[in-house]
């Protein structure tokens, strides 16, 4: 009788173990399918706001060469609020605000020498905005 229970209570603790660890590839599984469901929301929304944002670049670069007429009037009078539904423009700093060049977000094209220290590494002209998007920053194609 005492080796029935013996042998008894080694088989509960058998299928106990094999029980957590099948409840625990469950817990895996489900953390694996929950990031990459996140994940393949974050490239639709990049492939979806990539075109948006780029079709916002050419218009900006349209009312940069645009003569003054009512083609450069129409187009000042839709960008801004175009940009600021689109999520304000791009991250990467730009000429006017003389922002240091951080190189996680930004690429520098071209350097400027300088003897003044104060002066390095400050962004002089933007080429092309860059935009960040659930921490991963791109430049739209142009």
């Amino acid at each position: 009788m005492e080796a029935r229970a013996l042998a008894a209570e080694a088989k509960l603790r058998e299928v106990a173990d094999s029980f957590r660890a099948a409840q625990q590839d469950l817990e895996n599984t489900r953390a694996r399918l929950e990031r990459d469901q996140a994940q393949r929301v974050r490239e639709a929304l990049a492939r979806s706001f990539g075109g948006v944002l780029a079709a916002l670049d050419h218009l900006d670069l349209a009312m940069e060469h645009a003569d003054e007429g009512p083609l450069k009037a129409g187009l000042a009078l839709s960008l801004p609020p175009a940009a600021r539904r689109a999520g304000g423009g791009g991250t990467g700093a730009g000429a006017d605000d003389r922002s240091t060049v951080r190189s996680s977000t930004a690429e520098a094209v071209a350097i400027a020498p300088t003897s003044d220290p104060g002066q390095d590494n400050l962004v002089i002209e933007e080429y092309r905005p860059a935009y960040a998007l659930g921490g991963r920053s791109s430049a739209p194609r142009r």
